[in-house]
């Protein structure tokens, strides 16, 4: 596949740089790039591969996306993930803090993460575009909330501009720290709010933290507090597939951990992944992993076993 050419573009302050990829932008083997930028202009819409997390910590502007443009002021927290495309106009005195990371960052630490309903909405329905367009909502610290994470962030870039021994390690426990925080002032300011990505996060929420027992679809929609159909329609509209499939998708995940493990055998995985029968456990990782569990267990031993 031929990679996607991508717009560099510099901002007024000489380390504001986006030019795109990982590979490129992000600090030699490490994957982030800690900066504030400021702006008092407008700044060309731009994409990028990496994910970028940016709080708007004074000023104001226009934030353009390829999808849509929407007014942001201290406060403001947005995420850009994959090649979306981004910048600003109509810019005041705008100042922005700005956590360029590889979303890889995340993947190791999801079986926490997953339980927190701020994550999901924040950090994968919320930059999801253009889905929901029409219940798009900003998410705005309270001031006592954004100084509690400009700390965080201040410490980030101290670390990443210093590089002391270390450096590396202390940066990825505060992103985890600033990730989680934020997460949770998302739940906090959007409690008892039926709105899109609020209904959707409850629900991934309570998937991410039952998938090994038996879920009903009703009862999820139920946390959702839509109708049974609205809800199937809008967690199609998000995830591309349905709650059921998304259930066997986690314990399909689940059961490849447990394989790793030659002293489990499958009967033991199923019954702990919430499948009554073995054969059935089979059935559905073949459909998911192109393999049954056993073929599974044994390419990851000998894999194992050769390196």
């Amino acid at each position: 596949m031929k990679k996607k050419s991508y717009k560099k573009v510099k901002g007024q302050i000489k380390a504001h740089v986006c030019t795109g990829t990982i590979e490129g932008d992000l600090s030699e083997g490490f994957p982030f790039n800690i900066m504030l930028a400021g702006h008092n202009e407008s700044f060309p819409m731009h994409g990028h591969e990496y994910s970028e997390l940016n709080i708007v910590v004074g000023g104001s502007a226009v934030h353009m996306t390829d999808y849509e443009n929407y007014p942001i002021e201290e406060g403001d927290v947005f995420i850009i993930n994959g090649d979306h495309q981004h910048g600003f106009s109509d810019s005041k005195n705008l100042r922005v803090a700005i956590i360029q990371f590889s979303p890889d960052e995340l993947s190791g630490h999801l079986d926490d993460l997953n339980q927190l309903m701020g994550y999901h909405g924040l950090f994968d329905i919320e930059p999801r575009s253009p889905i929901g367009m029409t219940y798009r909502q900003r998410f705005r610290l309270q001031p006592s909330e954004l100084t509690a994470c400009k700390d965080l962030f201040e410490k980030m870039k101290d670390e990443f501009e210093e590089q002391d021994s270390g450096f590396k390690t202390v940066i990825r426990g505060l992103f985890l720290q600033l990730v989680t925080q934020l997460s949770r002032f998302y739940e906090s300011n959007n409690k008892n709010e039926d709105r899109f990505a609020v209904t959707m996060a409850n629900v991934m929420s309570h998937i991410c933290q039952k998938f090994r027992e038996p879920i009903r679809i009703e009862d999820l929609a139920r946390i959702s507090g839509l109708s049974l159909s609205q809800f199937q329609r809008r967690f199609k509209l998000i995830y591309n597939t349905t709650p059921i499939k998304m259930i066997h998708e986690l314990r399909a995940d689940e059961a490849a951990r447990l394989l790793q493990n030659p002293d489990y055998d499958l009967n033991q995985i199923a019954d702990q992944i919430g499948y009554n029968a073995a054969s059935f456990f089979s059935t559905q990782f073949k459909q998911l992993r192109g393999m049954t569990p056993r073929e599974y267990r044994k390419k990851f031993l000998a894999e194992n076993l050769s390196s």
